[in-house]
């Protein structure tokens, strides 16, 4: 029932909305979660059912789910998070956390090093594992239980990256500005070439549509799969407010936008 929401919502938002010439998205507001009080929110995740993580650099992990909350401040070091269906996964400089498992990643080959400068990760839709870590050039492949398969070349500065619904993984870099997708087999698609100056932080939703925060204009692009336009969320949301210092982006099932915004101390949803 919350896949069949979740699909509703977002084809009604791309398909209906623009059929009667209303925004995508129309209104903005600060996030409220259970206990959680911002101070410098870094870092945001979200899923289909709507549960969210945020990470506060000040005050840790704060976790939703079903409108209750958990406060975890011994994350407050944490990068990037995800959800693994409805699991959370918090990504430390040195580790992979996972309620009740904690992950320490080492590559193969004849010189394995364990990797200690994590940035960011995602699951793949047979449980492997793509990290970004400043000790790789490229995106580190591992199997679902941890064991080293490979490193992927990206021809860029890997900062992030996000999993489809079908399988194929999509690498945000820098240096050139691209998205690099791969398929489910692990062969390379042409290279989505993107117009943006510092991009940070890439998610994507239930359709494919990829959303790319790029730090030096202060806003997020929203792109269809073939990369053409479909709308600019900032600097000025919909309810007035300028981003300041965004940091990071995510999108839930219904097609709501998540941006942390250190400066402002807040985490704005745009729905």
């Amino acid at each position: 029932a919350a896949q069949a929401r979740a699909w509703s919502s977002t084809l009604h938002r791309f398909l209906l909305r623009p059929a009667v010439g209303r925004p995508l998205w129309q209104g903005a507001r600060t996030l409220s979660m259970a206990g959680a009080t911002f101070k410098k929110p870094s870092f945001v995740a979200a899923n289909a059912f709507g549960d969210l993580i945020v990470i506060d650099s000040s005050n840790g992990a704060f976790w939703q789910r079903e409108g209750t909350g958990q406060a975890l401040a011994s994350l407050r070091t944490g990068t990037r998070p995800v959800f693994s269906g409805r699991n959370p996964i918090f990504v430390l400089p040195g580790s992979i956390d996972q309620p009740g498992q904690r992950d320490v990643l080492v590559t193969g080959g004849s010189k394995p090093k364990e990797l200690s400068r994590l940035e960011a990760a995602a699951v793949g839709r047979f449980g492997e594992w793509f990290v970004i870590d400043r000790n790789l050039e490229g995106v580190g492949v591992f199997s679902s239980t941890r064991v080293w398969l490979e490193e992927r070349s990206t021809e860029g500065r890997p900062v992030d990256l996000a999993t489809g619904s079908d399988g194929q993984l999509h690498v945000l870099t820098s240096r050139p500005s691209q998205i690099v997708s791969f398929d489910s087999g692990g062969q390379r698609r042409a290279a989505l070439t993107l117009n943006a100056r510092r991009p940070t932080a890439l998610a994507t939703d239930l359709i494919g549509n990829f959303y790319v925060l790029d730090e030096q204009t202060n806003a997020v692009q929203v792109l269809d799969p073939s990369g053409r336009s479909l709308a600019t969320l900032g600097p000025i949301l919909p309810n007035g407010t300028e981003l300041r210092s965004p940091t990071d982006v995510a999108v839930d099932g219904a097609s709501r936008v998540y941006i942390t915004d250190s400066r402002l101390a807040a985490v704005f949803v745009l729905e």
